[in-house]
């Protein structure tokens, strides 16, 4: 069991909520990582020690399960380190990155269990702000109207947009909780519809022109499964029915009228070739199965970062490369936290408890991930960690936005 510390009593001068703020801060910048140290980096390493100033008492963060994952992921990656045969810095450096992003989980489940339901939506907040900032560039730079646009593009063909990441890859799964939580706003609140229509308008445009496939098939699965959650709710049920019989309906009317035409336009183009297989996919698979051998030969690694130098080859799998580089145990270590994650939010949502409804969330995220992680390296993700790090909440509401409030602090988290 790993255990935090706080109390309100001890903390005179304010660190707790400024160590908070911090973390709020590091989330609304977190989608200015063209360059990296980013921005929201210093931002959260910067609340991690003012966290560390407030008073402190025990409380249960993650359970012995997944300390057993942090300690095999830990352990292992750094004794991959002694596989390592060229460019050692490199490795190093990513050895690091994997230690900050589980810092971002635990911090992450910390905020989580002590503010509960005001963490969620504060959380997906900060996200949807920075989903829409990424996606509005984006858009602006796809219209031609900023300077220099080519830079937020992933070519000089000006076929994908990065916006402000280095990939549109990893742009793409960044957008899906943002789009997520602007779609239960726009479906919970009637008198905040018009707000959030053209925020989620803006996330999905921003997402079909990442042309990322894997973060398509992530958003699709993730609204399905948390769509049917909310068809499972009262108070949001007519609402979703409603919405989905108006899309579906719209659809089919759409496509009887100008089938010719949008099957024409679409014929040959981009986006066709796009949802279609590439010549590259059978030779990413090809990867993928070269690197399994590769893990039998190699148990504890080849060091982090090392696969392409050692083998030449890049395994578009994050279990996969992670295996290959850091070990089998420290691979294994990811997978526990992961899955004992997802399961605690299949056994709150199926429990139908107050706040169910936020665990469902998490879940339909993860399962989307889930199938993302099996054809992309992840393992460097923020926003991976960060959907791990809600799971451990203590949720009560079954509200996104309109939550009730307390005139007394934040209770103890329970064990």
């Amino acid at each position: 069991m790993i255990e935090t510390f706080y109390t309100r009593a001890r903390d005179v001068v304010g660190w707790h909520a400024l160590a908070w703020r911090f973390y709020l801060l590091a989330l609304a910048t977190s989608f200015l990582v063209m360059i990296e140290p980013a921005l929201t980096d210093l931002l959260f390493l910067l609340g991690v020690p003012i966290l560390g100033l407030a008073g402190l008492k025990p409380v249960r963060l993650v359970g012995g399960i997944e300390t057993l994952g942090i300690i095999l992921f830990v352990w292992f990656s750094f004794l991959s380190l002694t596989m390592v045969e060229q460019y050692f810095l490199v490795s190093v450096r990513a050895v690091i990155i994997e230690i900050y992003m589980l810092l971002i989980f635990l911090v992450t489940a910390y905020w989580a269990r002590h503010y509960g339901d005001h963490a969620f939506r504060a959380v997906v907040l900060m996200l949807i702000f920075g989903g829409l900032c990424t996606s509005l560039i984006g858009i602006l730079a796809w219209l031609d109207v900023l300077p220099n646009s080519e830079i937020f593009f992933r070519d000089e063909y000006r076929s994908r947009i990065r916006s402000t990441f280095k990939d549109p890859n990893v742009l793409g799964p960044y957008l899906i909780m943002p789009l997520l939580g602007a779609l239960w706003a726009l479906i919970e609140d009637a008198r905040k519809r018009l707000f959030f229509l053209p925020i989620a308008g803006i996330l999905m445009v921003g997402l079909l022109l990442t042309f990322s496939r894997g973060a398509w098939i992530h958003g699709i699965v993730t609204i399905f499964i948390f769509f049917l959650a909310l068809l499972n709710y009262r108070k949001t049920a007519y609402q979703v029915f409603l919405a989905g019989c108006l899309v579906l309906g719209c659809a089919t009317f759409v496509l009887f009228i100008f089938a010719d035409d949008i099957f024409g336009a679409l014929s040959g183009s981009y986006f066709s070739k796009r949802v279609s297989l590439q010549s590259y996919d059978s030779e990413r698979f090809n990867h993928i199965f070269e690197s399994l051998f590769h893990i039998l030969d190699h148990p504890f690694g080849v060091g982090p970062n090392q696969v392409v130098f050692k083998f030449g080859i890049e395994p578009h799998n994050t279990f996969v490369v992670f295996a290959v580089n850091n070990g089998i145990l420290a691979c294994f270590g990811f997978v526990i936290i992961y899955f004992a994650a997802a399961y605690r939010c299949l056994v709150k949502t199926f429990e139908g408890k107050d706040g169910w409804l936020k665990y469902a969330f998490i879940l339909a995220i993860m399962a989307g991930l889930f199938i993302l992680m099996n054809v992309v390296g992840g393992i460097h993700w923020r926003h991976l960690f960060v959907t791990i790090g809600l799971a451990y909440g203590n949720y009560t509401q079954n509200t996104f936005l309109d939550l009730k409030t307390s005139e007394s602090p934040p209770s103890r988290p329970s064990l």
